[in-house]
């Protein structure tokens, strides 16, 4: 991934493309920081560009949902993980508007953005795992 060059204008950073930047601080495990940064390696990423491609469909789908369900009430809220053992935190480097989106799915759902972002992440790799154990049991030597 080709990094962006960007320039300070004020307070916040500008991309070259004129977006402006920010950045979020999330935490979590040490365990899931290593796990985001052994994935996000795998697929060629950035630490943010790898969270970030992750909370892009995940943000998709909440205001898919929201707008249906707005008149019906709230989206169910997600309850929260105390995961245990040491914690740490990453930088999630976004434009300002992907910030407010992500910050406004987290408010909705009525966590930190810490906890939406972990939760999003965490869902993603569940689906991820049963995908592969799907796929592995039915290419196993006791498949079809």
């Amino acid at each position: 991934m080709a990094k962006r060059n960007s320039r300070r204008t004020g307070s916040k950073p500008i991309d070259s493309d004129g977006a402006q930047r920010t950045a979020l601080l999330i935490r979590c495990t040490v365990a899931e920081a290593e796990m985001i940064r052994e994935r996000a390696e795998g697929e060629r990423r950035t630490i943010s560009g790898y969270m970030l491609k992750k909370l892009s469909t995940a943000l998709q789908i909440e205001e898919k949902l929201f707008a249906g369900l707005s008149r019906l009430g709230r989206l169910n809220p997600i309850t929260r993980e105390d995961i245990p053992g040491p914690r740490t935190a990453l930088l999630l480097r976004c434009s300002v508007e992907e910030s407010k989106k992500i910050r406004h799915a987290a408010q909705r759902r009525g966590v930190t953005i810490s906890g939406f972002v972990m939760h999003v992440i965490r869902r993603n790799w569940a689906a991820t795992n049963a995908l592969q154990y799907t796929v592995q049991g039915t290419e196993g030597p006791h498949g079809s």
